[in-house]
């Protein structure tokens, strides 16, 4: 992908599948998305509704409490072995 910087869109398709492989094959990412839904879902409203007026120091306590929520949902030495 960093070979692309001149013209991002042909990294679309790379992302698309990366994406949908975290999703289907990486167990931290799908307990992360069990667990921690609703802060997923405040944060992403959070800057949906302030895309035009600093959304970065408008949303931080959200994705605070999002990331909170990731790293109390994992184990990452428990994942590492499972993947092995």
């Amino acid at each position: 992908m960093m070979d692309n910087k001149t013209d991002p869109t042909k990294c679309i398709p790379i992302q698309q599948q990366l994406a949908e492989c975290i999703k289907t094959d990486v167990p931290a990412f799908q307990r992360i998305q069990t667990e921690c839904m609703g802060k997923l879902k405040s944060y992403e409203s959070c800057l949906r509704k302030n895309v035009n007026d600093n959304p970065t120091s408008k949303c931080f306590d959200d994705l605070q409490g999002l990331r909170q929520c990731a790293s109390g949902s994992i184990d990452v030495k428990a994942d590492v072995k499972a993947a092995k």
